[in-house]
């Protein structure tokens, strides 16, 4: 009886705690994870602006934004994409030749 209630007790707590990513991607310096509520969160280094901060290196992963409609997240090395509920693509971080169509952080 104990060891049942040891068992359940430990699934619990990790059920409860866990992270609930649907998915992660991996970029070069930089990893976001979309979570199943539909936000992202992002850590490690935005020095390029694809954590939608630049100059910064976070170890702990932090909210990307406020919006809660994403569906799809990828990386690049120096970039994040991501696809919100209606379709529409968005980017942050490196636009060093004009290649994303926008300027630095422009992503939420």
């Amino acid at each position: 009886m104990k060891k049942n209630l040891l068992i359940a007790f430990l699934l619990t707590t990790v059920f409860a705690n866990a992270q609930c990513y649907e998915s992660i991607s991996f970029g070069g310096t930089h990893t976001v994870g979309l979570k199943s509520d539909g936000t992202l969160w992002g850590w490690g280094a935005g020095s390029y602006g694809q954590l939608a901060n630049v100059n910064w290196t976070e170890p702990n992963a932090i909210p990307i934004g406020i919006n809660t409609t994403w569906t799809k997240v990828y990386t690049g090395v120096r970039n994040t994409f991501a696809i919100k509920g209606d379709g529409t693509l968005w980017v942050i971080g490196s636009n060093e030749l004009g290649f994303l169509g926008h300027s630095y952080n422009k992503f939420i």
